[in-house]
């Protein structure tokens, strides 16, 4: 993949506004890392993490905390400051000439190994379905307690 270049400041705002768009289903930072090396500019980068406040379960929470109305302004409060923050960062950051060199960044390879920590990333869902799965038949915690009566003298 060619690495997309771009050195207006034009461009640097379009593509702050992109990754504000992008982020709707953010991913990690890793993803971030692979962004930046593939011509990203670090504001941008820096941009597309900030608005990791605006995903779609967070807006929903939002929403039902402070109502649909107040949660739109929030979220466009969220998304204009995420690109005037990325935006005004990535020239201050330019300026001073300590923007990281973006063939320096070292992108880790993934494999899956079957360790400790494999086993209970594979165990741990298994025991919260089989706790839900009490709590919605009852089995739990529906005792009833008339031979604790508590008088009042």
């Amino acid at each position: 993949m060619a690495p997309l270049v771009f050195h207006a400041p034009t461009a640097e705002a379009y593509d702050t506004l992109v990754g504000i768009l992008v982020i709707t289903f953010p991913i990690s930072l890793p993803f971030d890392a692979v962004l930046y090396t593939n011509g990203l500019p670090f504001g941008s980068v820096l941009s597309y993490i900030y608005a990791s406040l605006i995903v779609p379960p967070v807006i929903n929470a939002y929403r039902e905390y402070y109502g649909t109305k107040f949660a739109a302004i929030l979220c466009g409060m969220i998304s204009v400051s995420a690109v005037l923050t990325g935006f005004v960062i990535h020239f201050i950051f330019l300026g001073a000439g300590v923007i990281p060199d973006p063939s320096s960044v070292q992108i880790a390879e993934v494999k899956i190994e079957m360790n400790y920590k494999m086993v209970l990333n594979v165990l741990a869902p298994v025991f919260f379905l089989f706790l839900y799965w009490l709590h919605c038949s009852g089995s739990i915690g529906d005792e009833e307690h008339d031979e604790h009566a508590h008088t009042t003298d």
